[in-house]
């Protein structure tokens, strides 16, 4: 009789992974992952008041987290219609 376990370890990064096609809000990189929108294009959207954004900061803190509003990237996509 073997006693002897076998463990999984691995060391890979962990990461969030995207399931389906429900999140409401993404980041740079899943903007450019759904939408291949670089960082610099979603800026200048937002920036332009075509897409909506938000940055998520604690008080005090100089950084934060912005993320960008799906359905708001794709009725811009939609009303560009390509001429853009």
């Amino acid at each position: 009789m073997d006693t002897t376990k076998k463990a999984n370890f691995t060391i890979a990064e962990i990461a969030a992974v995207e399931r389906g096609d429900d999140c409401e809000w993404v980041d740079f990189k899943g903007g450019d992952r759904k939408f291949s929108l670089k960082r610099s294009e979603l800026y200048n959207l937002w920036k332009d008041g075509i897409i909506e954004s938000v940055s998520l900061r604690r008080c005090g803190k100089l950084r934060g987290k912005r993320l960008f509003s799906v359905a708001s990237i794709r009725r811009a996509l939609t009303q560009s219609n390509g001429n853009g």
